[in-house]
């Protein structure tokens, strides 16, 4: 079941968060202070979904028309029953029109200082659509001849609008997409597996030839105004990323038909030590960008080659 989550929220300089219901009237802007009475739905209801709905700690990236800056506008902090605004980046008050657009992006390190700006994009000034977390090249293994970078998950909602009568923006928020479609986590991974003492590498690869389109695609950054990922490689190479449950690699999509799918699992400070876990015969499609879908594999099922 699709939750709807309401706020309403005074920031500028400083402010705090106060809970609304639909309807509801907002609460009167007092000076220098703006109210944000945003209806935001959470994201799949697809309980074999990634990502299923909000909790404590999660942060939405909020900006509004044509900023180009690499610090949101806004922050919002979800407490565990509504979400919290912070504080309105200088200078974005006076900008905001009687109507416009608004961009939220949720992504999982909930850290934008994560991500660095892309030197291969022609705009020369920062767009989150270039953004690109934790470059790193995998020098022991010639096929990633391109950048293998780490990303969380990545939600976003394309351009909403947004209505300002000079004190409240009110938006309505009830559409999210997945940029990161597929994730393959890697669990119970202990001393031998360890993403605080190594980095790791995971490529995925169907059928047997080294072609192109024959590995899934991996990730490179984010859109907060288009559903395209940011390649980073076109074989098939990820970083982890360290999750609760695991380590988790993150991709744009994977599709296969009735092939073979190898996972390739490298560790880049131990002389690109390789191991493999083959699936033989499989049918799949993680291509839907209403949700993340994934598969989980045991550490145990790598074996050396």
């Amino acid at each position: 079941m699709k939750k709807t989550i309401y706020i309403a929220a005074a920031a500028l300089l400083c402010a705090a968060a106060v809970s609304c219901q639909k309807g509801e009237n907002a609460p009167a802007a007092e000076q220098n202070e703006i109210t944000f009475n945003f209806t935001i739905s959470s994201p799949s209801a697809d309980t074999k979904a990634a990502k299923t709905g909000w909790v404590s700690g999660d942060k939405l990236n909020v900006w509004f028309d044509n900023n180009k800056q690499q610090t949101p506008d806004l922050v919002l902090t979800y407490d565990g029953t509504q979400f919290v605004a912070g504080s309105l980046r200088a200078g974005v008050q006076e900008g905001l029109a009687a109507s416009g657009d608004i961009w939220m992006v949720y992504e999982g390190y909930n850290d934008l200082s994560k991500y660095s700006f892309s030197s291969s994009s022609s705009n020369s000034s920062f767009r989150p659509s270039y953004a690109v977390s934790g470059l790193a090249l995998a020098p022991w293994n010639s096929n990633a001849a391109r950048y293998v970078a780490a990303c969380p998950l990545i939600v976003f909602s394309g351009s909403e609008k947004y209505d300002f009568d000079g004190s409240t923006v009110t938006a309505n928020i009830d559409t999210w997409s997945f940029i990161s479609k597929f994730k393959v986590l890697v669990k119970n991974y202990g001393t031998s597996l360890d993403p605080d003492s190594h980095t790791y590498y995971l490529q995925v690869k169907k059928g047997t030839e080294e072609a192109s389109g024959n590995y899934a695609a991996p990730l490179g950054g984010f859109y907060i105004s288009s559903q395209s990922g940011v390649m980073c490689n076109y074989t098939g190479f990820a970083k982890g990323v360290k999750e609760a449950d695991g380590l988790a690699f993150y991709y744009n999509y994977m599709t296969a038909a009735s092939q073979d799918i190898t996972f390739n699992l490298y560790a880049d400070d131990d002389a690109g030590t390789k191991k493999t876990y083959k699936v033989t015969n499989k049918t799949v499609s993680f291509n839907d960008n209403t949700k993340c879908q994934g598969v989980a594999i045991d550490f145990s099922k790598f074996a050396a080659e």
